[in-house]
């Protein structure tokens, strides 16, 4: 099967010191390479968390692609198949039950929050429930300042704005719930 003509894939990251697999995920180009990313930067969840740990052993966390698909929706649906089956994931969603995210209306909003998800996890949690808005404090200089003004802007403008489009869907609002709760953080405070 060459590779090359599939769009998606599933794949797997695995601990290298007991060869279990902690997290299961769809991706195309890159991004099975995206958590380790998220975890130089700072993202804070169980599956960085995990990363890190191996890291700390002076490992590297193995990467394997177990499926190839052209098609997104069968893609989340073998992905889901997958995490069904695989005991002791740190995957944010213990399954998705045969719910593709591209079915949602909002897919866009939803996958860019998703994206920026332990941010808008601290934005969610420091503003009251979504409800104020938190102001952050860097360094006096430059790059302080872009730091704060592209923050400023997240926590400003695109945050507020994703949370009122997803809570016009039940779904995305429970997909939301599901997870800020695997950040630490309780949706509806």
């Amino acid at each position: 099967m060459d590779n090359k003509e599939y769009k998606w894939y599933i794949y797997q990251l695995i601990d290298p010191r007991n060869d279990e697999v902690f997290y299961i995920g769809k991706g195309a180009g890159k991004r099975i390479k995206a958590h380790e990313k998220e975890t130089r930067r700072g993202v804070c969840s169980k599956k960085t968390n995990k990363i890190k740990e191996i890291w700390l052993d002076n490992l590297e966390v193995k990467r394997q692609i177990i499926a190839y698909c052209n098609d997104e929706k069968y893609a989340y649906e073998v992905e889901s198949d997958w995490i069904n089956s695989t005991p002791n994931l740190t995957n944010r969603f213990p399954a998705r039950k045969g719910l593709p995210f591209a079915q949602y209306h909002h897919k866009e909003v939803f996958d860019a929050v998703m994206t920026r998800m332990g941010e808008f996890a601290y934005w969610y949690k420091h503003s009251n429930g979504g409800a104020l808005k938190s102001s952050i404090s860097t360094p006096d200089c430059t790059h302080g300042k872009l730091i704060k003004v592209c923050a400023e802007s997240l926590y400003n403008s695109l945050f507020p704005k994703f949370l009122k489009d997803i809570q016009k869907s039940s779904k995305l609002e429970i997909a939301l719930k599901n997870e800020l709760n695997a950040y630490g953080v309780q949706y509806g405070c």
